[in-house]
Order: structure tokens, then sequence, then C-alpha cells
């Protein structure tokens, strides 16, 4: 939950734009990018909050840049 809130922070909530945000998240999320593998790979609760907080950031990052480029 906590990934798909980060993902969508800042950006206008529209249908197209929660969508796109869940599917980046998702591929993100499966695919673990650097540091989120590395926070993956520990044991505990708060480690695989911390992936799906790196998985959000990014997917935010890509949304933005996306939304100002095209």
């Amino acid at each position: 939950m906590i990934g798909m809130i980060i993902s969508m922070w800042f950006i206008e909530p529209t249908i197209l734009n929660i969508a796109l945000a869940f599917f980046i998240f998702r591929i993100l999320d499966i695919l673990k990018p650097y540091p989120a593998q590395y926070f993956d790979s520990k044991k505990g609760g708060w480690n695989i909050m911390l992936d799906d907080i790196v998985a959000g950031v990014y997917t935010n990052i890509i949304i933005q840049v996306s939304l100002r480029w095209f």
C-alpha cells in the first residue's frame, strides 16, 4: 500500500496515471532494482516495506519525468 501511495505522490490521480503507476510499480517490485534488492534480501518486516518504498520512489520519478516529457 505504501508503495502505491508514494508512486502517486504529487501526481494528478486520473485513471490513466493510476493504472500507469500500478503497472510500473508492479514491474519494479518484481525486478527489484538497487537498493530494493538489498532490502529484500534482509529479514524483517521493515526491509520488506523498504523494498516497496524504493519501488514507489522509482515509479514516481519515472511518471514525473514522463508526464513532463510527453
